[in-house]
């Protein structure tokens, strides 16, 4: 009842919105309901009207996703009454074609014509109204296409009997132009004004426009919802099911019960009816479900494909005409009470700024259909529109399952779509206040596949701090880093950089916003000369000439790239190799540069050479964090210290507090010790006299050359019975060389490994792993 809606434009939208819907959906029933007479007035057969629909659906689908990113961007209202106008005019001239090539390009002008009412009365809706209200007003929304389905059945019916059916489309062209030109009065909503009240944000926040995400964004941003991701695994199967047995059943009704256009007319508007009476109590019933528990809500529509399927079985074997009009009235009634529920989930987990976008992504699942329909054409042809209908039951039952497991991730995308706002709206209120936050993260996830790395890290980084992320192997320090650069996206949880929520942004743009990453290893171009890995790093600014400067300072802190220009980077040793990388990130100017191990693999010299060009960058402004492994490292460049473990930030504070933290230190110094959450008390060991112990393994005299250089040299050790041996030394000391000979994955210049009182130097690892002797990485 319009009396009940709530909304924040006035009910006035909302109505029209209706209106325009009776009539689109009354063309709709009025061409599906006199295919025969279509038919028969043009003599076509079953394989060309199904090939028209094929093309004139194919039309719609590819430019639905264009449409919606134009929704994203355009002012609606107006792309609603302009599509509103194409539409009428295409289904005016449906009534007034007198040959089959107008009648092609009036259904393909009618078609494109409803892409914008289509494409933007989902988001229009969902800005007009408050979260609460949605299922009643996306309810109230579909309960005009029931009132336009009872009037067309009986409409079409009368006319087509007595006078045409072609006066039906000139009647419904006429109203729906007059309508549409109405809606152009209509206010334009602000997108994602109620999500934002909803979450705490003051009246002149809420109103504030979000910068309209670019393709590569909104494509990442629409296929990080994992709801919407499931229902487009969904689709292909459900709108086979849909919209085909909406396509068969005037044919089946015709040919199979020998039902005439006023009788299918009848039938029409009888489950037209039924499908009303569901709305009004769906649309508050799924209001009240969303509330407690949305996932709920999508595992019941499920139920409902299901159960779609059954109705369709009963179709198929019905006696008669009034069997098959009792099982359609339940299946109609069933459906209507549920379909509001998909739209008002879609739109709580899709991102204000993606609405239109994201929603018709989910048209280009549905590309397949069209290409089944004439195959399903041609088993009817063959066998009977009873064999031609069961075909869509396999269809309607592999998307009740796809549907269902979409239910699990309803609240956790919501949770995502709301954690972007507020980090955004975080962010304002510290520019507002005078606290410059560059960065902020809230409730960040990531996945590598089905593996969960990240677990809710929350995280703040001030303009123009240098911070230094330390954490165990596998913590995801790593991971973090490249959720901020976009090298992997984000699976929940919002990342806003300079105000700018970035969490699905593909990493070029990133880079373009400010943000570069220097990766762990090397991050050069090892087959280019370093002059053109210097050149590839203003790859931002073209032709700069401020570019050349900067490299003149660069030869300043390393002179030794100066001498290397000409020769092929990968040539570089490892620590020439991590002075270029940092070049690159001094030329690339960032806002903030990320730091993957700066010192790993390198000497003590030579780390603090590059320690210099750490502090220069900062110097100039440029906001730094760098993951490193060595906490005097970031003890001697840092005044601020972030902790991670198993995936969650365990410590956030100045690095001077780390020394009274002996479990952190531990935790980085000793990576294999017990983490902090379970604590680090002492071990047990096992007692037993040093006597009593037998020798497990023996280290005699290993050397290992790299060239003429020696990186392990006469090493020797003994390792007994129960015990814990710690090999400790500085980067580059040899450490992991003298594992890999004792495993055999290095072979030895000289020495000997004894294992077990058994000679192994020379055997194999997996010959070694076979009598016991494992290596972990």
């Amino acid at each position: 009842r319009p009396l009940r809606l709530r909304s924040s434009y006035g009910r006035t939208p909302l109505v029209l919105i209706m209106a325009i819907g009776i009539i689109g959906i009354f063309a709709a029933n009025a061409a599906s309901l006199a295919l025969p007479e279509i038919q028969r007035a043009f003599k076509l057969n079953l394989t060309s009207l199904l090939e028209l629909a094929k093309w004139v659906g194919l039309l719609g689908t590819l430019l639905a996703v264009p449409m919606g990113y134009l929704g994203d961007r355009a002012r609606r209202v107006t792309m609603y009454a302009i599509g509103g106008i194409v539409n009428s005019i295409g289904t005016l001239f449906i009534g007034l074609a007198p040959t089959k090539a107008v009648l092609y390009a009036a259904r393909s002008t009618s078609t494109v014509g409803d892409l914008g009412p289509e494409a933007v009365g989902f988001s229009l809706i969902a800005d007009y109204v408050p979260q609460e209200y949605r299922g009643q007003s996306f309810a109230f929304r579909a309960a005009g296409r029931s009132l336009g389905a009872i009037i067309a059945p009986i409409t079409v019916g009368l006319l087509g009997q007595y006078y045409s059916w072609r006066l039906p489309f000139v009647i419904a062209g006429i109203a729906g132009a007059i309508v549409s030109v109405w809606f152009f009065r209509m206010p334009e909503p602000i997108r994602g004004y109620h999500e934002r009240k909803a979450w705490g944000a003051g009246e002149d926040v809420a109103r504030r426009q979000q910068e309209p995400p670019s393709w590569g964004e909104a494509f990442r941003a629409a296929w990080g919802v994992r709801t919407l991701r499931r229902y487009a695994f969904a689709t292909p199967f459900e709108e086979v099911g849909t919209l085909g047995f909406a396509l068969f059943f005037p044919f089946f009704l015709a040919r199979t019960h020998g039902v005439d256009i006023l009788q299918r007319g009848i039938f029409g508007a009888i489950l037209a009816f039924f499908g009303l009476m569901g709305l009004t109590v769906g649309g508050p019933l799924v209001d009240r479900i969303i509330g407690r528990n949305p996932g709920r809500v999508v595992i019941i529509s499920g139920v409902a494909n299901a159960f779609n399927a059954l109705s369709i079985l009963g179709i198929i074997f019905a006696p008669n005409k009034w069997v098959v009009l009792l099982i359609t009235a339940v299946f109609a009634s069933l459906n209507s009470i549920l379909a509001p529920a998909r739209v008002a989930v879609i739109s709580q987990v899709i991102p204000p700024r993606i609405r239109n976008l994201g929603l018709a992504t989910l048209a280009y699942w549905s590309l397949p259909v069209f290409f089944i329909f004439p195959v399903i054409g041609s088993v009817a042809s063959s066998h009977g529109y009873r064999a031609g209908l069961l075909v869509f039951v396999p269809f309607q039952l592999i998307a009740a399952v796809l549907v269902m497991t979409a239910g699990p991730y309803v609240e956790f995308d919501i949770r995502s779509a709301t954690a972007a706002a507020m980090a955004a709206e975080e962010w304002r209120r510290a520019r507002e206040e005078g606290r410059a936050k560059l960065l902020v993260l809230r409730s960040v996830d990531v996945h590598y596949d089905s593996v969960q790395v990240l677990f809710g890290v929350d995280l703040d980084i001030q303009e123009g701090e240098l911070i230094a992320l330390l954490g165990t192997n596998g913590a995801g320090k790593s991971t973090l880093l490249r959720a901020v650069s976009g090298t992997q996206e984000a699976s929940g949880g919002a990342i806003v950089f300079d105000g700018r929520d970035i969490t699905h942004v593909p990493p070029h743009e990133i880079a373009k916003h400010g943000i570069a990453q220097t990766p762990g290893g090397r991050g050069i171009f090892p087959g280019l000369t370093v002059a053109e890995n210097l050149q590839l790093a203003g790859w931002l600014y073209g032709e700069d000439t401020k570019h050349k400067d900067e490299v003149e300072q660069i030869f300043g802190y390393f002179p030794i790239l100066r001498e290397r220009l000409g020769q092929t980077a990968g040539s570089l040793s490892g620590g020439e190799q991590q002075m270029l990388t940092l070049a690159q990130a001094f030329l690339a100017r960032p806002k903030l540069l990320m730091i993957d191990e700066l010192s790993l693999g390198l000497s003590p010299a030579i780390v603090e050479q590059l320690l210099g060009i750490v502090r220069a960058i900062h110097e100039r402004g440029t906001t730094i964090i760098i993951v490193e492994q060595s906490v005097n490292v970031a003890l001697t460049i840092a005044e601020r210290a972030i902790f991670m473990e198993k995936g969650e930030v365990r410590f956030d504070g100045p690095t001077s507090d780390l020394l009274g933290r002996p479990d952190i230190m531990r935790a980085v110094f000793l990576k294999g010790g017990r983490s902090l959450s379970v604590g680090a008390g002492p071990t047990e060991t096992v007692k037993i006299r040093e006597e009593e112990r037998a020798n497990i393994l023996e280290v005699r005299g290993l050397v290992k050359r790299y060239g003429g250089v020696a990186a392990v040299d006469g090493v020797g050790f003994v390792l007994r019975e129960h015990e814990t041996l710690g090999l400790i030394g500085p980067n580059g000391a040899g450490k992991t060389t003298v594992l890999e000979m004792i495993s055999g994955f290095n072979p030895v210049d000289a020495g000997q490994v004894i294992y077990d009182g058994r000679d192994v130097t020379m055997m194999t690892p997996d010959e070694r792993a076979n009598y016991g002797l494992i290596r972990r990485f």
